[in-house]
């Protein structure tokens, strides 16, 4: 199996961001301070053209120039991946900007729906960039940068509408003579075809685009080359798939190399040439430990900082409401006492809206963030060697056991992982997979029991999702892995009465005190244990039947007293 880049269509940023620059020299012209910051933006000096920009709307009472200004100033921020700052300077361009003037709506709204994309808030996205369309009336480039940026939006949310909006964008590129953004539609479109598995629609439309590049002395396309390799593939022409990842090799950021390498090496075993197959499974290991390091301290980074954005996007809102009620300043002297209560209710309701947001996106970020700690990259890894020292000592039915157990697990996963509610016989499988991983990838062999004594069937109970794993993997890691006689007791318990699960894990390992000494040494377990406790506060929050939680020795007689975890989890029928 060939790994192909994972969300290459999003070269549509990256042709919005090169239209917005394209036609920023085609603005009206614009004060001194303005054209120094649109001269350095077009070469790539973000930093110094914010400065500029922001020198303009502090000397400025002009709403032309405070509009270009703005506009400038979020699409430097843009280009920056600080998206906050860039939709709250796009707000602000749009309040100093005439409702006549299109050209600075189509450029706001554009940069709205693109900021809205790349948040994930893909309908507020569709919105924008079909507001930004309405605002165009002929077919010109920024048309083109609109059908783009939707193709890739619908893309992302797959929806059917991609491919024919691709086409479109396609039909309009070459119609204005844009060869180089047909070259980019072309590999977009090569990506589009092999997510649907069309190998040869693939490989026909990254060829069209390489010949392009090619005429015009573009830069070599990683992206271009792995979809075409990929195509090559699958197609079975292997020898051919393999030159066109060595020539995207030289190019690759560190992350596109860790594809290619992987693509790399599962080509050359398709070819059984197993020696190649090695040498660059040892490159792959060695880019892919470099990107964990680097995702790791950026993880951290992101996770101090979660706070701060979600105040900074209430911030935008409430800045949007006092925007509205600045233009509105002139009406407020005629009609005052009506337009007052109209602002009213509007800023209650934004309010009552943006709390809406903020709880939706914090649950989203809590279960991803949960993900991560349920099967993180290091364990990841470990499976996958674990699969390939079956297969390179030849154990083949070990290997397909172990393989269907971690693909079973994968699945559950993810397949669970935008549910609150899980159900009791789904969470027991998924611990079952996991836990027989962890025993087969450790020295010391644990045993583990289950212990189910449920009235109901367990596939009708449903139960809060992913709450009991990471005190099993607590239980692994930090309870019987280094235990000669490790041994974990899983117990399942219906209370018909309370309408809850109980449930109960227990191991023999040093217990409690032990334990909390290990994660004084180990950030892994304070995230862990961090976001476990978040996400129970917010449950509790939210429904009147509670989570509760009891943290026992298991017994305080033995040296190794082992833990007693206990949860009282509220369960409802299917």
């Amino acid at each position: 199996m060939v790994v192909k880049f994972q969300n290459s269509h999003k070269l549509f940023f990256f042709i919005s961001i090169v239209v917005l620059l394209f036609h920023f020299s085609q603005l009206q012209a614009q004060s001194e301070e303005i054209e120094k910051a649109d001269s350095l933006l077009r070469i790539g000096q973000f930093e110094k053209a914010a400065e500029f920009y922001q020198l303009e709307i502090k000397s400025t009472k002009d709403s032309s120039q405070l509009a270009a200004a703005y506009i400038g100033l979020a699409k430097s921020e843009l280009v920056q991946s600080k998206f906050d700052r860039a939709l709250g300077n796009y707000i602000h361009a749009e309040t100093f900007t005439n409702s006549q003037n299109q050209q600075n709506l189509q450029e706001i709204y554009t940069g709205i729906g693109v900021v809205h994309s790349k948040l994930k808030n893909f309908k507020k996205a569709e919105d924008y960039l079909k507001k930004a369309l309405n605002q165009i009336t002929t077919e010109n480039i920024f048309a083109l940068k609109v059908y783009i940026n939707l193709a890739g939006l619908y893309i992302e949310t797959d929806n059917p509408k991609a491919l024919s909006t691709y086409q479109k964008s396609l039909k309009l590129a070459k119609k204005l003579n844009r060869k180089d953004i047909q070259a980019v539609v072309y590999t977009n479109l090569s990506n589009y075809y092999i997510e649907q598995k069309k190998w040869l629609s693939s490989k026909l439309n990254a060829e069209k685009s390489l010949q392009i590049r090619e005429q015009l002395q573009m830069p070599v396309s990683v992206i271009t080359y792995n979809n075409y390799g990929y195509a090559l593939v699958q197609l079975g022409n292997i020898k051919e798939g393999i030159n066109a990842y060595k020539k995207a090799l030289p190019k690759a950021s560190l992350q596109e190399k860790e594809r290619l390498l992987f693509n790399l090496m599962n080509a050359y075993k398709g070819a059984l040439n197993y020696k190649e197959a090695l040498a660059f499974s040892q490159q792959y290991d060695r880019v892919k430990d470099s990107i964990d390091a680097k995702q790791y301290r950026e993880k951290i980074a992101t996770i101090q900082t979660a706070y701060e954005t979600e105040k900074n996007k209430k911030k935008i809102e409430l800045l949007q409401a006092e925007n509205a009620h600045k233009k509105r300043e002139f009406e407020q002297l005629i009609i005052g006492g009506i337009i007052l209560l109209g602002l009213l209710i509007i800023i209650g309701f934004l309010y009552f809206k943006n709390q809406q947001v903020k709880q939706k996106l914090a649950k989203s970020k809590l279960k991803q963030q949960l993900l991560q700690v349920q099967l993180n990259p290091h364990f990841l890894f470990n499976a996958l060697q674990q699969i390939q020292f079956y297969i390179f000592n030849n154990e083949k039915e070990n290997s397909m056991d172990y393989l269907a157990n971690f693909s079973r697990l994968i699945r559950l996963v993810l397949e669970t992982s935008n549910k609150e509610f899980i159900s009791l016989s789904e969470e027991i499988e998924m611990l079952k997979n996991y836990l027989y991983l962890q025993q087969s990838a450790v020295s010391n062999k644990f045993q583990y029991f289950f212990t189910i004594n449920t009235e109901t069937d367990s596939s009708e109970l449903q139960i809060p999702v992913m709450l009991v794993q990471p005190f099993v993997e607590n239980a692994v890691l930090h309870g019987v892995n280094d235990h000669a006689n490790g041994e974990i007791q899983l117990i399942f318990k219906q209370d018909v009465t309370n309408q809850q699960i109980i449930a109960e894990i227990i191991d023999n390992g040093k217990g409690i005190e032990h334990t909390k000494k290990i994660n004084q040494q180990r950030l892994h377990n304070s995230m862990g244990s961090a976001i476990l406790d978040e996400r129970v506060l917010e449950y509790n929050k939210t429904h009147s039947r509670k989570i509760k939680l009891q943290v026992l020795e298991a017994d305080k007689t033995k040296n190794s007293p082992g833990t007693h975890i206990v949860i009282y989890m509220p369960y409802r029928v299917a």
